[in-house]
């Protein structure tokens, strides 16, 4: 799982121009990523992609072990 955000994070970051915000924890395992502005048909497809495969983690894992939450703003 922090090897699929870490990725998409610093895909955004190296291949995109969009802006975000990011806080994390590394002893309680928290990373919160926030865009700071509605994100780009790039960033959008990494961001679909990383859905992707947490929901995929999930699934294999369960939700005990793995809790996804997607916020969309208007």
């Amino acid at each position: 799982v922090s090897a699929l955000v870490i990725n998409t994070i610093n895909s955004i970051g190296h291949f995109t121009s969009d802006r975000f915000s990011l806080d994390q924890d590394e002893k309680k395992g928290l990373i919160e990523f926030h865009m700071i502005s509605q994100p780009g048909s790039d960033a959008s497809l990494l961001l679909n992609s990383l859905a992707l495969g947490l929901n995929g983690v999930m699934e294999e894992y369960s939700d005990s072990y793995i809790r996804v939450t997607q916020v969309k703003s208007n």
